[in-house]
C-alpha cells in the first residue's frame, strides 16, 4: 500500500542473509508486487548458465532430471528510488534494504558485510574466497573496503604481553 507521494532511496543490502558456502552474497529483495514491475529484484540480478555435462553424465541423468543452471547473484551497488509504500519500510526495517543515499548506504553495507565476513570465517570459510566472489558480484567496492588482516610481531620475536591499564595519578587525591 502506498503511504504516500513520496519516493524513497534505497540500497540492496546484499549481506542481509547468510554468504553461501563459496562465501558468496546470496541476499535478494523482491520489488513490490503491487507495484508494476520493471525489474525482479532491487539493485540486483540473477544470472543463470548452463552446466554443461559430459555425455557420460548426460547418460546416467537421463530421465532423472534435467541439465541443472548454475544461478549466480550480481549486484549495482547504487542507491534505487523506490514508492514510499509499506512493503519497502518492512524491508527497511529487516534490514534487507539500507535507506539513504550511496555513500550513507555503502557505509552500512560495508559494516554488514564484515560482520558476514567475520561469521563466514568462524565457521571455516575462506576469506580469499568470499572476497574474490564479492568481486565478481559486481561488489568490489565492498571487497576492496574490507581492511587486510594485519598480524603485528615484535621485532625480536619475543610475545608481547599486555599490563592491565593504570588509573591516572591525580595531584592530591589520597588513596
Amino acid at each position: 500500500m502506498r503511504l504516500s507521494t513520496k519516493q524513497l532511496l534505497v540500497m540492496v543490502n546484499p549481506f542481509a542473509a547468510a554468504l553461501g558456502a563459496k562465501g558468496q552474497a546470496q541476499a535478494l529483495c523482491a520489488v513490490d508486487p503491487t507495484e508494476p514491475m520493471g525489474a525482479q529484484y532491487i539493485g540486483a540480478r540473477t544470472e543463470a548458465k548452463a552446466i554443461k555435462l559430459s555425455p557420460e553424465q548426460a547418460r546416467r541423468r537421463k530421465g532423472l532430471f534435467g541439465p541443472r543452471d548454475k544461478v549466480s547473484v550480481m549486484y549495482a551497488l547504487r542507491a534505487v528510488s523506490v514508492a514510499d509504500t509499506s512493503y519497502y519500510r518492512q524491508k527497511i526495517a529487516a534490514g534487507d534494504l539500507f535507506e539513504g543515499a550511496n555513500e550513507a548506504s555503502l557505509a552500512l553495507v560495508i559494516a554488514a558485510a564484515r560482520a558476514a565476513l567475520v561469521q563466514h570465517v568462524t565457521e571455516g570459510g575462506s576469506r580469499e574466497e568470499a572476497l574474490a566472489a564479492w568481486r565478481a558480484q559486481g561488489l568490489a567496492a565492498v571487497a576492496d573496503a574490507i581492511a587486510p588482516p594485519v598480524a603485528v610481531t615484535p621485532p625480536d620475536g619475543i610475545p608481547v604481553t599486555l599490563a592491565p591499564p593504570v588509573a591516572p595519578v591525580t595531584e592530591g587525591a589520597v588513596s
